[in-house]
């Protein structure tokens, strides 16, 4: 930041002083704290985000059941794999008598 000669020989409390006063005027003019047009629509666009996120959610009883699903602690492709194997035939010896 670059020097400033004007603030030299001030003291604490007049520099206090002094900040004081510009933010007072800057809230009595209305500029402090005012929202740039592109602020105010990403906030818009941030809350639009939010309702759409809310509307898309899974239900309590899916995710419920999802998480019943994977308790195993195994991977949806080795869930998958056993849904899909078909059950092994039994060898069936042949007994002679």
């Amino acid at each position: 930041m670059d020097h400033m000669p004007y603030l030299d020989g001030l003291t604490h409390v007049q520099l206090i002083q002094m900040m004081t006063d510009c933010c007072s005027k800057m809230n009595v003019e209305g500029n402090l704290m005012v929202q740039s047009s592109e602020e105010k629509k990403m906030i818009a666009l941030t809350s639009e985000l939010k309702e759409v996120k809310g509307a898309l959610a899974l239900s309590k009883p899916l995710v419920e059941t999802l998480k019943a699903g994977n308790q195993t602690g195994e991977s949806k492709e080795q869930n998958n794999n056993k849904k899909n194997k078909k059950p092994k035939e039994k060898k069936r010896e042949e007994k002679g008598n």
